[in-house]
């Protein structure tokens, strides 16, 4: 995968629509409409659906490229729409702007190490369906031309945006006529309908549950950003990590990176090396590093690194909490690397250690 350099979109748009399940079991046919110069993948992610893949020729796009347009319910989009619905707050999300009507707020936040533009709402008429219309796209854009034309599409698909009921036809969904009525026990009438009371109830009860569990997190989590050192890049628990370095060891990552500590960072110290895998395409290797004093100084001394900033340097979050310096490189598993010109030899030499390393754990 290659990050595209200048975003080209078409005059001309789609719809695109898929029938899924909302309160009660009700069938909606949900659509919204995008330029064209996105097109449809299939997702082997249960929670993303409706995926579309930037791909200006028509031709090419795969699952785990971006940038992308999806319609989620991972945990960062259904913590930060409960969450909202809760306080008006998405403290994930590092810009928030309320909305009326069918949307409950635009966000953004940093994704996996990219950024995700997206619209938060309860999709279909369910009130435990925290749901997102989202952007990912990369970092690099941040600012840019090409960011401003990925956010107008995602509005204008978010604008399109519509759930319709399906008048479904079947025995299950449709009021039984009198002469049905007749053939049909009063008991059994009685039960289903008992049932149904029952079952709203149990959902009820459960969302309830997973909103007081997210408050209960964040209350935990509020208390101990103030007395702890955060990830600057979100981790989904499925990484491969190394935390126990001998000296030689730590300093052949930071070679191996490209890092420079400054002589005077005396309590600097490498803290992780961290390998995670993304849609079977993408692997990520992550360092982290704890204990510098002077970021701008530490900043300035690896300003000539080939490999790119820091995580924190273009992170535009406006926080006091304390995050890892972070160095971040990604190896496309098709093409080894979206910046094969330059940069294959060195991120390969860093998943050459990262393996090396981990096999002696």
């Amino acid at each position: 995968m290659v990050i595209p350099k200048k975003i080209l979109l078409h005059s001309t748009s789609h719809t695109i629509s898929d029938e899924m399940y909302g309160a009660d079991g009700k069938l909606y046919r949900v659509s919204y409409m995008v330029n064209d110069a996105f097109i449809p993948v299939k997702s082997h992610a249960a929670e993303v659906e409706m995926l579309q893949v930037y791909s200006p020729d028509g031709k090419s796009g795969n699952e785990g490229d971006i940038p992308y347009i999806a319609i989620q319910e991972d945990d960062d989009v259904y913590g930060g729409v409960a969450l909202f619905e809760e306080t008006s707050r998405v403290d994930a999300a590092y810009e928030v702007i309320p909305l009326s009507g069918k949307f409950m707020f635009k966000a953004k936040m940093e994704y996996y190490g990219d950024v995700m533009y997206f619209y938060g709402y309860k999709r279909c008429g369910d009130p435990y369906q925290c749901s997102g219309l989202c952007l990912v796209y990369p970092k690099e854009y941040i600012g840019t031309e090409n960011e401003r034309l990925l956010m107008q599409v995602l509005d204008e698909a978010a604008e399109s945006y519509t759930e319709e009921f399906l008048n479904d036809d079947s025995s299950s969904f449709s009021e039984p006529t009198s002469e049905n009525q007749a053939d049909v026990p009063n008991k059994v009438l009685q039960i289903a309908v008992k049932s149904a009371a029952i079952i709203k109830r149990i959902r009820l009860i459960a969302g309830l549950a997973v909103i007081a569990g997210i408050l209960i997190y964040l209350l935990i989590t509020n208390i101990s950003d103030k007395f702890s050192v955060h990830h600057i890049v979100q981790l989904d628990g499925s990484e491969k990590t190394i935390s126990e370095f001998t000296p030689d060891e730590a300093n052949d990552i930071l070679n191996a990176f490209d890092i420079i500590i400054p002589e005077d960072e005396k309590n600097a110290r490498l803290v992780s090396f961290i390998r995670g895998d993304r849609y079977d395409k993408i692997t990520s290797y992550i360092i982290e590093i704890d204990g510098i004093n002077d970021y701008i100084a530490f900043f300035t001394a690896n300003s000539d690194r080939e490999l790119g900033r820091s995580v924190n340097e273009t992170d535009t979050r406006n926080t006091d909490t304390k995050y890892y310096i972070t160095y971040h490189e990604r190896i496309v598993n098709e093409s080894k690397s979206r910046d094969s010109s330059k940069n294959t030899e060195a991120i390969n030499n860093i998943a050459e250690l990262f393996e090396r390393l981990y096999s002696k754990q």
